[in-house]
C-alpha cells in the first residue's frame, strides 16, 4: 500500500497528463510492428529496413529537439497541439496506404511529431513538480504509459496481420482523444517571455541568473557539466541496445515461427515489458528515491546487460520460451533509465532551459537507436543472433563504466 501512496498529493494536472498517456500508449500500434512491417508487409530486405528505419530515426531524433526548442520559445501546451494534430493526419494517411511505399514518408512525419511529445511532457511536469515531487511524478507517468502498452499491444498482434491499416488508424484515434485532454484540462504554467527577460536580465532569479551570465548557449552550457556529458554518451549505447529488442528480436521470431505467427510473440514480448514495467515502477521508484541519478542509472544499463546479454543462449525454437523469463530483466533497466534520465536533466536545467534539456535525451538515446538498425543489418549478414546479442551486452557493459565514472565525477564535485 505504501508503493501506491507515493503518487498521492501531486498536482491535479499531473494525473490528467498520466491519464492521457494511458490512452496513446493503449493505441500506440505502430512503432513496435515496424520491422515486421518493413520486411513481411512491404517485401524489403533486413538490410533495406535496417536503413529505413535509420531515417526514422533521424526524423525521431529531429523531432526532439524541434520540441525542445519550439516549446521553450512559445510554450508547452501550444507545440503539443500543434504536433498531435499533424501526427492524426499523418496516421490517417499512413492506414490508406499501408500497402504502399508512402506508408514510409507517413511513418516520418509520425515519428517527428511523437518524438517531440517527449521533451515537451518532461519540461510540462517539471515546470509543475518541486524537487520532492517530481521523481513520483515521472514514475507514475511511465506507469500509465505501460498500462496502456500493455493492452494496446496484445490489440496489435491481434489485428496485425489481417487488419494491417488498424495499425495506424487505432493509434490516430488514441491521439485525438489525448488531444481533446490537452486542450481542456492542462493548463500551461510556462511564460516564455518571461523566461526570455530572465535570460537577457530583466527579471532573474539566482538560478538563472548564474546561467544568463553565460552566453555561450545551450551546447556550452552542457559541455561545462562534464558528468552530464558521460551520462550522454552513456544513452548511446544503451538506445542501441533497446533498438535491438524492437529490430533484431522480430527478425528472429519471424525467423522461427514465420510471418503471421511471430507478430504474436512480438506482441507478447511487449506485453510482458509493459505489464513488468508497472509492476517495477513503484518499487523501483521506492528503493531509488533521493540516490545519485548517475549511479542509479548506472543500475540501469547493467540490467540491460544481464537481460538482453542473455538472449544469446537462445539458440533454437526449443529455447524461445527464456525470452519472456528474461524480459522482466532489461524492463527494470527500462524503468530506471526512463524514469531517472528525466529526473537528472530536469535537476540541471534552468527553467527557459528546460525543454531542450529534456530534447539532450532523445537526442543520444536516439542516435543509438538511429544506427541500431543498419549496423546490425550489417552484422547479421555475417554473424547470428546469439552472436548479435553478446555485441549488445558488451556495448552495455561500456555504458555502465561510462556512468559509474559520471557518479565519480559528480561525486568530486559536492565536496
Amino acid at each position: 500500500m505504501n508503493m501506491i501512496r507515493q503518487y498521492s498529493g501531486l498536482p491535479k494536472e499531473i494525473y490528467f497528463i498520466c491519464f492521457a498517456r494511458i490512452i496513446l500508449s493503449m493505441g500506440a500500434f505502430m512503432f513496435s510492428m515496424n520491422s515486421l512491417l518493413m520486411t513481411y508487409v512491404l517485401g524489403l530486405s533486413e538490410v533495406t529496413t535496417g536503413y529505413i528505419m535509420l531515417m526514422l530515426s533521424v526524423f525521431d531524433i529531429f523531432g526532439a529537439l524541434l520540441g525542445g526548442k519550439l516549446s521553450d520559445k512559445y510554450g508547452r501546451k501550444k507545440i503539443l497541439i500543434i504536433a498531435m494534430t499533424a501526427e492524426i493526419i499523418a496516421l490517417l494517411i499512413g492506414g490508406a496506404y499501408v500497402r504502399s511505399l508512402v506508408v514510409i514518408a507517413c511513418e516520418a512525419v509520425v515519428m517527428t511529431c511523437f518524438s517531440m511529445f517527449f521533451p515537451v511532457f518532461g519540461a510540462l511536469i517539471t515546470d509543475k513538480t518541486g524537487e520532492g515531487k517530481r521523481e513520483e511524478s515521472f514514475s507514475l507517468l511511465f506507469l500509465c504509459i505501460n498500462i496502456g502498452y500493455a493492452a494496446g499491444q496484445v490489440i496489435a498482434g491481434a489485428i496485425f496481420y489481417n487488419y494491417t491499416e488498424w495499425i495506424f488508424w487505432g493509434q490516430g484515434i488514441a491521439t485525438v482523444i489525448m488531444l481533446m485532454v490537452i486542450i481542456f484540462f492542462i493548463h500551461d504554467d510556462y511564460d516564455p517571455l518571461a523566461a526570455n527577460m530572465a535570460e537577457n536580465g530583466e527579471r532573474r532569479s539566482k538560478e538563472t541568473f548564474d546561467s544568463a551570465s553565460d552566453n555561450a548557449g545551450l551546447i556550452r552550457k552542457v559541455l561545462r557539466d562534464k558528468p552530464l556529458v558521460l551520462f550522454l554518451i552513456a544513452t548511446i549505447f544503451t538506445g542501441y541496445a533497446y533498438m535491438q529488442v524492437s529490430y533484431m528480436m522480430p527478425l528472429q521470431f519471424a525467423g522461427y515461427f514465420g510471418a503471421k505467427i511471430s507478430s504474436k510473440w512480438v506482441a507478447r514480448l511487449w506485453s510482458v515489458n509493459a505489464i513488468f514495467c508497472v509492476i517495477w515502477s513503484p518499487v523501483i521508484l521506492k528503493l531509488s528515491k533521493n540516490k545519485n541519478e548517475f549511479l542509479v542509472i548506472m543500475w540501469a544499463a547493467i540490467l540491460f546487460m544481464l537481460g538482453m546479454g542473455s538472449f544469446a543462449f537462445i539458440k533454437d525454437i526449443s529455447l524461445v520460451w527464456l525470452v519472456y523469463l528474461l524480459t522482466p530483466i532489461w524492463t527494470a533497466g527500462e524503468v530506471i533509465l526512463s524514469v531517472h534520465n528525466s529526473v537528472l536533466l530536469g535537476s540541471r536545467a534552468d527553467a527557459g532551459y528546460r525543454a531542450r534539456y529534456q530534447s539532450l535525451y532523445e537526442f543520444t538515446n536516439g542516435g543509438g537507436r538511429m544506427i541500431g538498425p543498419v549496423t546490425m543489418g550489417y552484422f547479421l549478414i555475417t554473424h547470428s543472433y546469439n552472436q548479435g546479442w553478446v555485441l549488445v551486452a558488451i556495448l552495455c557493459v561500456i555504458a555502465a563504466v561510462i556512468l559509474y565514472s559520471a557518479f565519480r565525477m559528480d561525486e568530486r564535485k559536492k565536496i
